[in-house]
């Protein structure tokens, strides 16, 4: 989490002069280049995938979260509300979810 405080800094600074979409795009597909490098089978590149994953992240959940805010012009605090709750049923899930499915399967799964 560490890395998403930087990512979530970034993310604010850069949201300034750059369109948040375009932010949001670019914040997307560097998560899911951090997700496949977690599929390494190198523990220097699973760290580094491990890092960018969570510092991009921290970068779009800022992003998306500012644009729920500023596509909004009656209940902004409702449905920025949603949006946070929705992230955090969205994340309870699929934390729960994985690790559900790693202890019936076995932790090795993706080693072979």
């Amino acid at each position: 989490y560490v890395f998403g405080i930087f990512g979530t800094t970034l993310a604010g600074r850069l949201s300034r002069t750059h369109p948040p979409t375009r932010l949001l795009l670019i914040f997307t597909m560097l998560v899911i280049a951090g997700l496949l490098l977690l599929l390494a089978n190198n523990l220097f590149l699973t760290i580094v995938g491990l890092g960018m994953f969570t510092f991009n992240f921290f970068g779009a959940h800022t992003i998306a979260s500012q644009l729920v805010s500023m596509h909004v012009s009656r209940g902004k605090s409702t449905a920025v509300s949603l949006y946070l709750l929705s992230y955090y049923v969205g994340s309870s899930i699929i934390g729960s979810g994985t690790g559900v499915i790693l202890h019936h399967t076995g932790w090795f799964i993706f080693i072979q």
